[in-house]
């Protein structure tokens, strides 16, 4: 007569999390996001889940892995939009806006023109800890407001939201 051990291991119920996207324009109107914008689900960095808008800027996240009640990051595309706790066999329905902003509007008027050149002159050259150091003017956000910055702005000057 043989035993059979049959382990059993306890099977977390994910949490789901579904909402729709709206971008918030500089003019204050807030619109629903297009299709195919990607909406991330991070958890010390790693992607626990992933969506894209459907044409109605629907998204739906089912999170597992994470320990309950980790803190969880809600990302569209490259923008953090918030960060929730985990919570095992919940759902939460919760929808995210996302500012439009144009890279090199550093004083977020809604438009890349002179006054932002200004605000990056003024910074030019700096680093964390100068006086003139400016942290909205490292754009490609390497540590240092350089020419590469001012590539950035020059490249969207001009530009509105």
């Amino acid at each position: 007569m043989s035993v059979m051990a049959i382990a059993s291991a306890q099977v977390e119920v994910p949490m789901a999390v579904y909402g729709y996207v709206f971008i918030h324009r500089v003019d204050g109107e807030n619109v629903t996001a297009p299709a195919g914008l990607w909406v991330y689900a991070k958890y010390a960095n790693d992607v626990v889940d992933n969506d894209t808008t459907s044409s109605v800027g629907a998204y739906d996240l089912t999170i597992t892995g994470p320990p309950s009640g980790a803190s969880i990051d809600l990302w569209v595309e490259e923008t953090h939009v918030t960060t929730i706790t985990l919570q095992y066999m919940t759902t939460l329905q919760l929808n995210l806006t996302v500012t439009v902003v144009i890279l090199g509007d550093l004083n977020s008027d809604g438009i890349v023109d002179i006054y932002d050149v200004v605000i990056i002159a003024i910074a030019f050259g700096s680093k964390q800890g100068d006086s003139n150091w400016n942290p909205l003017a490292d754009l490609n956000n390497d540590g240092i407001v350089d020419i590469f910055d001012v590539v950035i702005v020059a490249k969207n000057f001009g530009k509105a939201a």
